[in-house]
């Protein structure tokens, strides 16, 4: 069998959730400074792991965990926390390692690429554009603009 195309999915095969995860609990103690007092990156990165469950827990509950889990001075509200979050974990996006030389390994071999993915159009999109592997693609479809999740059960 001659394989013509590949899709991949976006979070925890292209990205490196764990990771990207890592980056957003610096960014929250940054912003939040003024909030948190004096707590250590490695335990908020700790509670963003947990409260994220690798990507499928509903937002609100994550949301909800981060604001009763972390030590606040002055817990914020939690659109504050839900701004913060889709602000600004796209720029925290991390690529999984190697994924470049693979991408273009494939691509090198004439096969056809594509991305499918769950979430929403803005968000998904932003990781694909921070992780700067659109040029690889020759689609990539995001679940919110297809009107589908999946995997969709028949």
């Amino acid at each position: 069998m001659v394989v013509r195309g590949v899709l991949f999915d976006l979070d925890n095969t292209l990205v490196d959730r764990v990771r990207s995860l890592d980056v957003l609990a610096a960014e929250l103690v940054g912003v939040f400074s003024a909030d948190l007092g004096d707590v250590d990156v490695e335990v908020v990165a700790e509670v963003l792991r947990k409260a994220d469950g690798g990507g499928y827990r509903e937002k609100e509950q994550v949301f909800a965990q981060i604001l009763s889990a972390l030590p606040w001075e002055d817990r914020p509200e939690v659109g504050d926390i839900k701004d913060f979050w889709y602000t600004t974990f796209p720029k925290c996006t991390c690529a999984v390692a190697g994924l470049h030389e693979v991408l273009e390994a494939l691509q090198g071999q004439g096969i056809k690429l594509g991305i499918v993915t769950n979430g929403s159009e803005a968000m998904q999109n932003a990781k694909v554009d921070r992780l700067d592997v659109r040029v690889y693609m020759e689609t990539v479809v995001v679940s919110e603009s297809a009107g589908v999740k999946k995997p969709v059960a028949r």
